[in-house]
């Protein structure tokens, strides 16, 4: 027995199928039709999609076959026999030319808003088309110094620090981002229903709606909380009943290590955290090793401390990350270090 369920998602198939017959050649008042039926659901454009992606996979399959693929459809649709199939186009668009066509062969107008409509479809589909089934976006990579800001589809906004890669994914049940390497802040819409997360290695923060930076370097995680509160799970799994879960509230930052108990620190300045994103680098008693490492993210000229006196050599200030040359400075005033420039780096050692 069909429910009600059963039939609006039968009704729904033929429309998508009706509409990948219709749309090829159409006037602009049949497209303008279609683009609104588009809009009124994110299902409509998830079944146009996979409509009329199954009909040119049929067609690719058929290519090499004698069958009449057109011939055999019409069969269908004469005898009767399911009232589910329509008939489909019978051929692809021909190419449009690059070079300048003459006056009376340039596309018309409503082919030109054909082609606009596809555009708007695309965009349509990036920002709605959520919760029925899966999204999972491309692997986003930045280069070395390069930063990017990208918004997500469900509202929220991901800004990558320098050499960094994340990978996106998107259902019904979560938002999940896996931090591959690198930095990322998190400007997160709340969304109860669907919790937003950042795997980063083990460990995974979870957020509703907050503020915060991930920075996944080697085998540690550093969390940083600018707004809202962010949970601390592993692998994705939730904590046991009656275990008290670690949160990271507004001004707290940690690092996470696999198999390490957690580092928490609370009423630090987490400005500093996120001071990348007006590209400063924020140091305060940091080994000169790890300074660096730092400068070394976002500049093809890499800083070289050769000896462990050197590499345990604190430093505390703000620097500008694209400016190496200000730190060699700074470093060559000091009795303790000797700075040598090169063509392809800095280096550094103890006096």
């Amino acid at each position: 027995m069909n429910t009600p369920r059963d039939d609006r998602e039968r009704q729904l198939r033929q429309q998508a199928a009706q509409w990948v017959c219709d749309l090829p050649g159409a006037p602009p008042e049949k497209q303008a039709e279609f683009m609104q039926w588009l809009k009124s659901s994110p299902q409509h454009v998830n079944e146009y999609l996979l409509t009329q992606t199954l009909w040119q996979d049929i067609r690719d399959a058929a290519a090499s076959d004698s069958t009449d693929l057109d011939a055999l459809t019409a069969e269908v649709l004469a005898s009767g026999t399911d009232t589910n199939v329509v008939p489909l186009p019978t051929s692809r668009p021909e190419p449009v030319a690059v070079a300048p066509a003459p006056a009376e062969r340039r596309l018309s107008k409503g082919a030109l808003w054909g082609v606009a409509a596809s555009f708007a479809v695309m965009a349509f589909v990036a920002s709605a088309w959520m919760g029925w089934r899966a999204y999972t976006g491309p692997t986003y990579v930045t280069a070395v110094g390069e930063q990017r800001t990208l918004p997500l589809p469900d509202g929220s906004l991901l800004q990558l620090n320098t050499h960094t890669r994340v990978q996106i994914r998107f259902t019904h049940r979560y938002r999940d981002v896996r931090l591959l390497e690198g930095e990322a802040f998190f400007s997160v819409q709340r969304d109860t229903a669907r919790p937003f997360r950042v795997q980063s290695g083990d460990t995974v923060v979870q957020a509703v709606g907050t503020q915060f930076n991930v920075y996944r370097t080697g085998e540690q995680t550093r969390v940083a909380v600018l707004e809202g509160r962010v949970k601390i799970l592993e692998r994705e799994v939730e904590p046991q009943p009656g275990a008290a879960p670690q949160l990271l509230d507004a001004g707290e930052k940690a690092s996470i290590a696999a198999g390490r108990p957690m580092i928490k620190k609370s009423n630090e300045d987490v400005a500093a955290a996120v001071s990348w994103r007006q590209r400063k680098l924020v140091f305060s008693g940091e080994r000169l090793e790890a300074v660096a490492a730092e400068f070394n993210r976002y500049n093809q000229r890499h800083i070289v401390v050769e000896d462990s006196a050197a590499q345990a050599k604190l430093l505390s200030g703000t620097f500008n990350a694209d400016d190496p040359d200000s730190l060699m400075l700074f470093l060559g005033r000091l009795d303790d270090l000797s700075v040598q420039t090169t063509d392809s780096a800095f280096v550094i050692r103890a006096r």
